[in-house]
């Protein structure tokens, strides 16, 4: 009985293809329990001719070995094919430049069967992904590639694999379930794998990584080669997020504004400027000199950054209409957070105390920026669907349910028609801000059940900031879920709606309390982090930027414009510079002293 058919697609590589087979023979594993299968797609070089031969020789007399010639259609037909042709009930596929190692079946095959050497039975039905480990060529640009690769599967060992990490070029699959989802999409040149991931998970199969099921593989191709796939590859996945909206916040096109500052400048110049042919040309002419180096230089790793994502991005924008382009290219969201906002700021104030007239100037500003004010309830709703909300979207949120939001903050936000969000405290709903004990002028009071209802149905959507506003991170998972939970419960009897959205008290948060709000059952949570939140910002890690009462008028444009304060870490820097001058001998301490 075949458990397992390896399915090869291949294109006019037919020495490379022989390598490849060559190494399943020497797998450590029954040869009456997989077949190889190979797919000469559109190849001219004898590739199935070759194959034929090796199949009569006494190397393979005793295994299934074929390959079958179509005319040149793309590798997703070519793998298509294949899976028609499968006889195995578990299909590996597997590139024809890579060298199996002796237990690469056996390791792939161990988690689709339980009675193979595998001891959880709830296994099998799941998508089994295994290691490329590329070959060492001192190129500039293949040692990088393979340093890429490496720390990919390093990340693997320390996170949950997803369907974007399903690469074809070693992955195994239920043949069953690859043909109950209809194979491969093939009007897509590339990202056809993961796609198929996306499909796979969606059908409910696991996604495992299996370390020890390892390939080598030797990338051939040259500089402008790798440029020419990873453009692909910006034009595929405008193709797939079309197909599945839901597979943005994945896919790299969600994540324009993940990227410093500096660095989506100089890329954003990049791809405005490679409009011009003659630079286009330029750019790509150095990047072929560049890659070809073999001496190895300090900046090679951020060079590498920037020709990849401006490889990707440059065919995004060829694939992606320009109101898609607009939103892909976005940096992100500023998700603003306030806290009080008095008739008047003092000296006594606190930090996170604004002014009433500061904050109108404030509101005036979002609009002379042209910036548009949108729920934020309504931007996670974009965000979890895969829509990119529209350039210069912004949302504008409250923390704790202070009275004077109602008094000084709220008729402002009418007056320009913005609407907002504010995370309240639950248990001291009507009471006083305890937390403030020692800060400015100590607690205030906090709005009533009555206010905060009438606020929420006039636009000043309420969402929950905690029971107690105690620090989740302080105390136990247990007490920190039933503030969470408690929270949520109690302010929607106050409002009779469903709560969806939570604050983390402090803006702290770790990786237990956003595993907490996912487990609770909110749609998205907040901690308060410098930057932009985008559509590939994790759900429960989303970024909120504080606005004190000390800003000025070009702080708050910079941190509405880039998510931050660009030269916030000089005074840090330069008295780092002054503390590591040495001191002149006279003015040194003595050791005796």
């Amino acid at each position: 009985m075949i458990d397992l058919t390896v399915v090869i697609p291949t294109r006019n590589r037919r020495e490379s293809l022989l390598r490849t087979i060559d190494s399943l023979r020497m797998q450590n594993t029954d040869h009456d329990t997989f077949e190889v299968l190979a797919i000469a797609d559109g190849s001219t070089d004898g590739s199935r001719a070759a194959v034929e031969r090796l199949a009569s020789s006494g190397a393979w007399a005793d295994r299934a070995l074929g390959c079958v010639d179509q005319p040149w259609q793309g590798a997703a037909a070519a793998r298509n094919a294949g899976l028609r042709l499968a006889r195995g009930r578990v299909i590996l596929f597997l590139d024809d430049d890579v060298v199996a190692g002796p237990d690469l079946i056996a390791d792939h095959l161990r988690h689709h069967d339980p009675s193979v050497g595998s001891t959880t039975s709830d296994q099998a039905g799941a998508v089994v992904i295994g290691r490329i480990e590329p070959v060492h060529r001192p190129e500039v640009i293949h040692r990088l590639i393979r340093r890429w690769w490496q720390r990919h599967f390093r990340l693997l060992e320390q996170r949950p694999p997803r369907f974007m990490d399903v690469f074809t070029g070693n992955v195994s699959v239920p043949a069953e379930a690859a043909r109950a989802v209809g194979g491969f999409d093939e009007s897509l040149d590339r990202e056809e794998d993961v796609e198929f991931g996306f499909r796979l998970a969606k059908a409910g199969l696991r996604i495992i990584y299996e370390p020890q099921a390892t390939v080598t593989t030797t990338n051939t191709k040259a500089a402008a080669g790798l440029v020419q796939d990873l453009r692909q590859s910006g034009r595929a996945s405008v193709r797939v997020h079309r197909k599945h909206p839901g597979a943005l916040a994945a896919l790299p096109l969600g994540g324009y504004g993940e990227t410093k500052i500096r660095v989506r400048l100089v890329r954003g110049a990049m791809l405005w400027l490679s409009r011009l042919p003659p630079f286009r040309a330029a750019v790509y002419h150095v990047i072929d000199y560049w890659a070809a180096r073999t001496r190895p230089s300090a900046l090679d790793p951020r060079i590498f950054d920037l020709v990849r994502a401006y490889a990707f991005w440059s065919g995004v924008r060829s694939e992606a209409s320009q109101l898609e382009w607009s939103r892909y290219s976005s940096a992100g969201v500023p998700v603003l957070c306030y806290h009080s906002v008095e008739a008047r700021r003092a000296a006594t104030s606190g930090p996170y105390v604004v002014g009433r007239g500061a904050f109108r100037r404030q509101m005036s500003v979002i609009r002379l920026m042209g910036f548009t004010v949108r729920p934020l309830e309504e931007i996670v709703v974009a965000w979890n669907e895969g829509r990119p909300p529209a350039p210069r979207t912004l949302a504008i949120t409250f923390d704790d349910g202070y009275r004077d939001n109602l008094l000084h903050a709220w008729p402002v936000l009418q007056r320009h028609g913005y609407p907002a969000t504010l995370f309240a405290v639950s248990d001291l709903i009507g009471g006083h801000s305890v937390w403030d004990a020692g800060v400015g002028r100590g607690p205030r009071p906090l709005l009533t059940a009555t206010e905060l209802r009438d606020l929420d149905r006039s636009g000043f959507r309420v969402q929950s900031h905690g029971a107690t506003h105690v620090d989740l991170r302080g105390i136990s998972a247990r007490s920190a879920a039933d503030e969470m939970e408690r929270s949520r419960d109690d302010l929607e009897q106050v409002l009779g709606r469903p709560v969806d959205l939570f604050a983390y008290p402090y803006g702290h948060d770790d990786a237990t309390t956003q595993q907490l709000a996912a487990a609770t059952g909110y749609r998205a949570a907040f901690a308060t982090r410098w930057g932009l939140t985008t559509s590939a910002t994790p759900r429960f890690g989303m970024r909120r930027i504080i606005v004190t009462g000390t800003d000025n008028l070009l702080i708050f444009a910079l941190k509405v414009w880039v998510g931050d304060i660009p030269f916030r870490h000089v005074p840090d820097a330069f008295s780092r510079t002054i503390s590591r001058r040495k001191v002149p001998s006279r003015d040194r301490p003595r050791a005796d002293r």
